[in-house]
């Protein structure tokens, strides 16, 4: 039920931005123009490049991941990929979020609480990327429990090696 509730919010506004991008046009255009000011020399000029400036692009792009990871996180198919996912389709929206000197002050307290939950669901899908369900890291099982039983099947197979020497030696000794 959790995840389904949780993933609810990326559904709509995906679902929202795929069809009318223009809502989400102005949160994408702040933070495609700051971005682009402090990365201008890094970016090289490459022609398949060249529509990575349009905000309505993006707004469609980000709506469409938006759409499939949360789909797939409340279906919990790759659980912790589409939280990760969701949770990188959430950084521009808390970028262009952030309260700033030059905000007006009467879109300041709008400008603070969409802050807040954009930053807020982005801590929430952190967390739901790092939950494990109780089961242990891959880490640990490949330090822990795949020793064991390592040690477990090489056990196992001397236990056999010395049965089929015994039998054979049996086998040997009657005839």
């Amino acid at each position: 039920v959790g995840r389904t509730l949780f993933s609810s919010i990326f559904l709509i506004e995906g679902f929202g931005a795929v069809m009318q991008p223009e809502t989400q046009v102005d949160q994408i255009e702040r933070a495609v123009d700051d971005l682009s000011v402090r990365f201008a020399g890094s970016i090289p000029d490459n022609p398949a490049l060249s529509g990575l400036d349009d905000p309505v692009k993006w707004a469609r792009i980000i709506g469409g991941v938006q759409m499939i990871a949360g789909t797939t996180f409340a279906l919990g198919v790759a659980r912790r990929t589409s939280a990760w996912v969701l949770a990188a389709t959430l950084v521009p929206k808390v970028y262009s979020n952030a309260p700033s000197l030059r905000t007006p002050r009467a879109e300041k307290s709008k400008s603070r609480a969409d802050f807040l939950k954009q930053t807020a669901l982005l801590g929430a899908a952190i967390l739901a990327a790092n939950d494990l369900e109780g089961k242990p890291s891959l880490s640990y099982r490949l330090t822990t429990e795949f020793p064991k039983s390592l040690d477990n099947r090489l056990k196992n197979l001397e236990m056999q090696t010395q049965l089929a020497r015994a039998n054979f030696a049996n086998r040997e000794d009657g005839q």
